[in-house]
């Protein structure tokens, strides 16, 4: 019990605090961190898997995939698969209405809307303009408004041959570029970062692309698109450079039916149900896909999960979260040191106190175990509160930027710059104990070797110690 008492008046010192301070420090710095970088993989992956598909099956050859009724057919048999849908997919040189002399790289995407599935994903994505951040003129936002929130309205007759060319008309005696009514205009559906570039997309502005037929004999191809509306997918690259055409009208642009009259796509996107979302479900239903379709003479077909296909983009996220955390892992050993230097100096001041214990019958292992537990509490006491603090921070970490934007004008989070709306938080219960387990085991260290020090000292020369 003496043990236990002695610790505790030895613990309480403004030096002994300084050790506890960082040992709290380290383990709250690295949760935040850490969870703000598992926040961001998280986000990151959650975007993906929403502008792509869980499952994607595609051609080997640039010609396309042919069959792909066939296709679809032998993959939605499969149990655990509860969609598929064909879409085209290729680069077009872009010209805008307002910059004409510069051409810029698109990617150009033709989804089936009478499939429910691409219909769903797309209304997913389809954002209202006008609540966006982006700063516009006051007249701009009323026109924005008027723009659909579905891609069954954003295709309707009435939008595309009234209300759109309606507006198109006021954006001739705004801008002064040409529009003809009288014009088969393809619409398409832009990123809504096109708003953002120097030379904005409204809607009912016309913008022109040329691209490459991928059916022999590949003769480029040009045509001249209408705005209809605007889509977000959380993906800055798609949202910047990405144009949404029904799969008909990309037809028409690329043409991309061959001399049998099939249509070639450039892949077949797969939904899978809940039971296989998983990464081992996946690759497991991606080996029966790509078994059945080679059974039944599919050949040249390349299949493969979502986090295969980004597989470079999230491995590479992940290896600067573990770089980062091996590199703020160093604050864990500074606190482990900072524990061996205050009980090595404590031992040293306190050697007559040694030497009176000694020789009131307290055995070396007696004085290793005060010295140890005054390390033991520092560690534990230490961890838990960094944990406390840590995580209440990281929980709070968007309203305190909030409040220091407010107090101090400086935008600690930029929006734009991030393309997120906030600090994303992930705990991950894998990254709490890859903190906590080093944490106590260098603080735990850093205690022994002081205190069986403290246990060898001689009685004689102790007491002799002034």
């Amino acid at each position: 019990m003496f043990r236990w008492f002695i610790a505790y008046r030895y613990l309480f010192r403004l030096i002994t605090l300084a050790a506890l301070l960082a040992v709290t420090y380290s383990v709250a710095v690295l949760i935040v961190v850490v969870s703000v970088m598992e926040g961001f993989r998280t986000e990151l992956e959650e975007r993906i898997r929403g502008a792509t598909s869980d499952i994607r099956i595609e051609s080997e050859i640039f010609v396309g995939l042919e069959r792909h009724d066939e296709v679809q057919a032998l993959v939605r048999a499969i149990p655990g698969v509860v969609a598929t849908a064909p879409v085209v997919e290729t680069l077009a040189l872009y010209r805008g209405p307002l910059s004409r002399a510069a051409s810029s790289e698109r990617l150009l995407l033709g989804m089936d809307l009478e499939n429910p599935e691409s219909l769903r994903d797309l209304d997913a994505s389809i954002v209202q303009a006008h609540e966006a951040e982006i700063d516009l003129f006051p007249a701009m936002t009323g026109i924005l408004a008027s723009v659909p929130k579905s891609a069954t309205e954003i295709f309707s007759p009435r939008w595309l041959r009234e209300d759109l060319p309606a507006l198109a008309r006021g954006y001739k005696r705004a801008f002064g570029f040409s529009f003809d009514p009288s014009e088969d205009y393809i619409p398409a559906i832009v990123g809504l970062e096109h708003l953002r570039s120097p030379a904005p997309l409204f809607p009912g502005m016309v913008f022109e692309l040329t691209s490459f037929s991928p059916v022999p004999p590949h003769a480029p191809r040009s045509r001249r698109f209408i705005v209809a509306g605007y889509f977000k997918t959380g993906l800055y690259e798609l949202d910047s450079n990405g144009v949404i055409l029904r799969l008909e009208d990309a037809d028409e642009f690329l043409a991309l039916r061959g001399e049998d009259g099939e249509l070639r796509v450039s892949a077949v996107r797969v939904t899978v149900d809940d039971e296989h979302r998983s990464e081992a479900g996946l690759l497991a239903l991606r080996d029966r896909i790509e078994s059945t379709l080679s059974e039944h003479g599919m050949l040249f077909l390349d299949v493969e999960t979502w986090r295969e296909a980004r597989a470079a983009i999230l491995q590479a996220v992940l290896m600067e979260k573990f770089i980062v955390s091996i590199i703020l892992g160093v604050v864990i050993l500074f606190a482990g040191f900072m524990i061996f230097i205050i009980l090595t100096v404590q031992a040293v001041e306190r050697s007559r106190d040694i030497g009176v214990l000694i020789s009131l019958g307290a055995t070396p292992r007696h004085i290793g175990a005060i010295y140890f537990l005054i390390g033991f509490t520092l560690c534990v006491v230490g961890t838990v509160l960094g944990a406390i603090y840590g995580i209440g921070f990281a929980v709070w970490i968007n309203p305190i930027q909030r409040w220091i934007d407010l107090l101090t004008g400086y935008e600690v989070f930029p929006k734009d710059l991030y393309y997120l709306d906030r600090i994303p938080v992930e705990f991950n219960p894998q990254d709490l104990i890859f903190i906590i387990i080093p944490t106590v085991a260098a603080s735990l260290i850093a205690s022994l070797i002081p205190a069986i020090r403290a246990a060898r000292r001689d009685p004689l020369v102790s007491l002799r110690t002034r």
